[in-house]
């Protein structure tokens, strides 16, 4: 069996396996951003994944800077971008050294992707990154999972899917991982088989960890980064699907 890194497989199915998460970010985060991107011009979106965020809002005619740590998802941020007539540029880095020199009007970071986080204590990295980028007064507007939506074993039962992608015939499999209360630690295995010349078929695990925050954890983080103006709301008043209490969205301003 071999371990890769996240995303090496995923990226290719990541926006059919989400479909039904996310058909639009823009129609489902929109009344979250909408007073962030009042007299907006310039947006970062971190942790961009295949760059759907970002396009749409490059596409209502905003300056779009999207960064991600997966070369396979800036990959296909990038096939977004050519699209776009260079209103969104794609980078590869992260999130927690990301230093452009340019500054923005509003940072986002969505679908849980801080709760992708190595180490417990690298949020504060990341917030005082995030007011780095801003002007005064601009936005940061960001989801987490909470305890619980990290504690949710999903999926469960495991998930089967077979295909062919590239040309390459595969079967996935999908499971929860167990919840370490004690680290507030969750998340999901994925396990490849890939059928290879002469019959072989190849085993590649990617592991997909997440750890979680309190909501006083966040919001100190946040005010100890240089943010105001702190507003949060559940998960299930933006994501009509989605059961409350598993995820929070947040928006604040730097002071």
């Amino acid at each position: 069996m071999k371990v890769a890194k996240p995303y090496t497989l995923l990226a290719e199915h990541y926006d059919r396996n989400y479909a039904d998460f996310r058909e639009s970010p823009i129609r489902m985060y929109g009344g979250w951003l909408r007073a962030p991107l009042k007299g907006a011009r310039c947006i970062c979106d971190l942790a961009c994944g295949t760059g759907q965020l970002a396009a749409e809002l490059a596409g209502r005619g905003y300056r779009v800077t999207a960064v991600d740590q997966s070369p396979q998802m800036v990959r296909l941020a990038r096939r977004r971008a050519a699209l776009l007539g260079g209103r969104m540029r794609v980078v590869e880095g992260d999130m927690r050294r990301f230093a452009p020199k340019e500054r923005f009007d509003v940072v986002t970071c969505f679908f849980d992707s801080l709760n992708h986080l190595e180490r417990r204590s690298e949020l504060s990295a990341v917030f005082q990154r995030a007011a780095a980028m801003l002007d005064p007064g601009g936005w940061f507007v960001f989801d987490m999972n909470t305890k619980a939506g990290v504690a949710f074993c999903w999926p469960d039962p495991p998930e089967a899917e077979e295909g062919t992608s590239g040309g390459v015939r595969y079967w996935k499999i999908t499971r929860g991982l167990p919840f370490d209360a004690r680290a507030w630690q969750g998340g999901v295995q994925i396990d490849w088989f890939l059928e290879r010349g002469g019959g072989r078929v190849e085993h590649v695990r990617e592991m997909y960890c997440e750890v979680a925050w309190s909501h006083r954890e966040t919001v100190t983080a946040l005010k100890r980064a240089g943010f105001c103006d702190i507003e949060h709301v559940d998960g299930s008043k933006i994501e009509r699907r989605l059961a409350p209490g598993l995820r929070r969205y947040y928006r604040a301003r730097k002071s």
